[in-house]
């Protein structure tokens, strides 16, 4: 579950990223980068870094499992 999740971020000593204010939210794409301190920005979308492409597989997982909520730019 979630404590398995946060588990495997720790033991790869990211830190998970927890919104505190509502009405913001970040993209997968920008979470999957702020993990591992890149610029989402930078990204060539021809070759998305294996790290990268391992804590969207992570997030994706987590929805999938309902141990995460998302929400579309509407809210």
């Amino acid at each position: 579950m979630i404590g398995d999740l946060l588990l495997r971020w720790m033991q790869k000593g990211e830190k998970p990223i927890f919104v505190l204010n509502k009405q913001e939210f970040m993209s997968l794409w920008s979470i999957a980068h702020a993990w591992e301190g890149l610029d989402p920005e930078s990204t060539d979308l021809q070759d998305v870094p294996d790290s990268i492409q391992a804590n969207l597989d992570i997030l994706m997982l987590a929805y999938h499992r309902e141990e995460i909520a998302l929400r579309n730019g509407n809210g």
